[in-house]
Formats: structure tokens, C-alpha cells, sequence
């Protein structure tokens, strides 16, 4: 598990911008927010192939972090596309992770165990917090959100959708340098710095469809 950890936290490392004046080199392990984005995507890649033991390191990951609501407002922009699908309305969460693996044991006794130890571990043993909102995005739009960092200090943050389209997260300075760009064809993104001065960033949601979107917005 701390392998696949690493192995993700040099994945999500921000290209490099020469003239970005407000970035310095991340150091540390990854923290909360990055090990939420990577539970949820090591859930959904395992999940299609019923790889039980790997749902379960997921969901144990994802219990793992306490989330804390908070309330942001977004400055959305774009024109929503017509007709868009709505299959999903929130994103999972580690219990739903758990359920899901457990209707896959079937008489299985050693991963029932593992399932019960899961649920016990994650009440005593936590890695963190992570502050959360939860927005909809149509197709068609963006979402832009200023989040405040201190300086030179690990900054993390992360998008994690609803399954139903591909979104993008892309964070810029204040003076509009470019932090972190996320392109993949996900809907779960997670970006990972540090600021040289404490001050506002930009944290842009971009929603290619083709369905509306529930997602979560996470920050340390």
C-alpha cells in the first residue's frame, strides 16, 4: 500500500513553471487530501474488476481521513449544455467503498475478516483531515474557487466527481501562474505544492461532459 502511495505522489507532482513566482518545491509524503484523491482512484480503477483486496485498501484509505465541511462559493462560468445525464448525485464514500466490497466476499473468510478489521482500524487509527464542499457542475461550465496557503508549507488540492463526466482541475497564482493542470479523462484530480508566500490561489473545476456533476472539492 505505501508503495502504491509513493508511486502516486510522484504522479500528481506539478509540472514545473520557471516563472511561477509564487511556487517552491513540495516536500513531504503525501497528505490527506492527496490520499482521498488516490483512494477514489484506486477504487474506481479496481472496482470494473471486482479486485476485492484493493477495494478494500481503498475504502480503508478513504475512512481514514476525517473531512471537515466547509462553505465556499464559486464564481461559475460557461454555457451548460442541453440534455446531459445526471446518473449520480454525490460521490462515493468509504462506507459505500466498504458495502460495495462486501457484496463481493461472497463465503469469502478471510476477506469478511479484513472487511471487519477495516471498519475497526478506521475509527481508531486517522491520517488527518482534509476540508470538503460539495458543488454540481453542468457540462459545459467551470467552477473557480480562491483558497487561501501558507507559505512554504505542503498546499493540497483535489477534485473528486460522481462518476457521470471528465473533469478538470487546473490551480494558478494570484499573479495567474500556472500551478497544477490536470487533463486526464477522470473526473478525479489532485494537485500538490508549496507556496513561497502565504497568499490566495485560484482552483478552476472544468466540466467536459457529457453529464452533470456532484462533486467534491477538497483543501488542507
Amino acid at each position: 500500500m505505501y508503495r502504491a502511495l509513493a508511486l502516486f505522489a510522484l504522479l500528481i507532482t506539478p509540472a514545473a513553471a520557471q516563472d511561477a513566482a509564487n511556487q517552491m518545491p513540495a516536500k513531504g509524503s503525501l497528505g490527506a487530501v492527496g490520499q482521498i484523491a488516490f483512494s477514489h482512484k484506486l477504487f474506481a480503477q479496481t472496482a470494473a474488476s471486482k479486485d476485492t483486496l484493493a477495494m478494500l485498501t481503498a475504502a480503508r484509505l478513504a475512512g481514514a481521513v476525517d473531512l471537515n465541511p466547509v462553505s465556499r462559493d464559486a464564481e461559475t462560468s460557461g454555457t451548460a449544455t442541453a440534455d446531459q445525464p445526471d446518473a449520480h448525485k454525490a460521490p462515493l464514500d468509504s462506507a459505500t467503498m466498504l458495502a460495495a466490497t462486501r457484496a463481493l466476499t461472497a463465503e469469502d473468510d478471510t476477506l469478511i475478516a479484513l472487511l471487519a478489521e477495516a471498519e475497526t482500524a478506521n475509527t481508531l487509527i486517522r491520517a488527518g483531515s482534509a476540508n470538503v464542499s460539495q458543488h454540481t457542475l453542468p457540462a459545459g461550465q467551470s467552477d473557480s474557487f480562491k483558497l487561501p496557503f501558507d507559505g512554504e508549507v505542503l498546499a493540497e488540492i483535489a477534485i473528486v466527481g460522481d462518476s457521470d463526466s471528465n473533469l478538470d482541475l487546473t490551480v494558478t497564482d494570484a499573479a495567474g501562474h500556472m500551478i497544477c493542470a490536470d487533463a486526464d479523462p477522470s473526473d478525479i484530480a489532485n494537485c500538490a505544492f508549496a507556496a513561497a508566500e502565504t497568499g490566495y490561489f485560484t482552483a478552476t473545476v472544468q466540466n467536459h461532459g457529457p453529464g452533470m456533476n456532484s462533486y467534491l472539492l477538497l483543501s488542507n
